[in-house]
C-alpha cells in the first residue's frame, strides 16, 4: 500500500502546456490521479519546443532510472524555464527516488509553497517523504491541505487512508477515506477489497 504513482509520458506532454501563474484554489475531478490531478485555474501558456524536447530526454532518463542525468537535465530546466513548477516537482520526485530526501523535500516545498498550484503531485509526493520520516502530523496536514484544492483526486484520498491505518492506528478515519476515493473510482479493486476489510475490522 504506497502509492508513489510514478510519472508517465502523458505527464511530460501535460507539463508542455501548464504553468502556474495565478493563485487558485479550484479542484478538477480525475478518474486517474497516477499523474496528478490538475487545477483548472492554472494559466495555460505556450511553451517553447526546446522545452518540451528538453522533457523528453528527461523522460528517456527516468525510464532508465539514470537519476544523475534526470537531475543534470531538470536542473538546467529548472535555469532555463523558471516558471514551469513541474519541473521543480520533477526534480523533487527525481532527488528522493536517489535518496537526496532533504533536496527532495526542499524542491517539492517550493511548490507547494507557491502561490499558485498546477498539480497535486507535489503534496502527494511531500506528504509520502514525511510520512516515511515519521512525521505524522505533517503528512496529514498535507494531504488535507491537497484535498481542499483537488478534493476529486482519489489517489489524495487513498493516501491518507493509507496514512490513517497504517501509520496512525485510525482505522475509522482510513474507512471514511477510502470511502471518498472509491467515490471517485469505483473500479479500483484493491481499494474496494481494502474498503471491505476495514469494513469487517471496525
Amino acid at each position: 500500500m504506497n502509492f508513489i504513482n510514478q510519472p508517465s509520458e502523458r505527464a511530460f506532454v501535460i507539463f508542455g502546456l501548464l504553468v502556474i501563474l495565478l493563485s487558485a484554489c479550484g479542484s478538477a475531478p480525475t478518474q486517474d490521479g497516477s499523474i496528478g490531478s490538475v487545477n483548472p485555474n492554472a494559466r495555460i501558456v505556450d511553451v517553447p519546443d526546446a522545452a518540451r524536447s528538453e522533457y523528453q530526454n528527461v523522460l528517456i532518463a527516468i525510464n532508465n532510472k539514470n537519476w544523475s542525468s534526470a537531475q543534470t537535465l531538470l536542473e538546467s530546466m529548472q535555469s532555463k524555464y523558471p516558471k514551469l513548477m513541474s519541473v521543480n516537482t520533477m526534480l523533487g520526485w527525481t532527488y528522493w527516488q536517489a535518496g537526496k530526501t532533504k533536496q527532495a523535500e526542499t524542491e517539492l516545498l517550493s511548490v507547494t509553497e507557491a502561490k499558485g498550484v498546477y498539480k497535486s503531485d507535489a503534496y502527494n509526493y511531500l506528504a509520502i517523504i514525511y510520512r516515511e520520516q515519521g512525521e505524522f502530523v505533517k503528512a496529514e496536514k498535507l494531504y488535507q491541505q491537497a484535498i481542499k484544492i483537488w478534493p476529486g483526486d482519489p489517489v489524495l484520498h487513498k493516501n491518507l487512508g493509507i496514512l490513517y491505518e497504517l501509520y496512525l492506528g485510525r482505522l475509522s478515519d482510513a474507512l471514511s477515506s477510502y470511502k471518498q476515493a472509491q467515490a471517485i473510482t469505483d473500479k479500483d479493486k484493491t481499494l474496494n477489497g481494502w474498503v471491505k476489510d476495514l469494513e469487517r475490522r471496525t
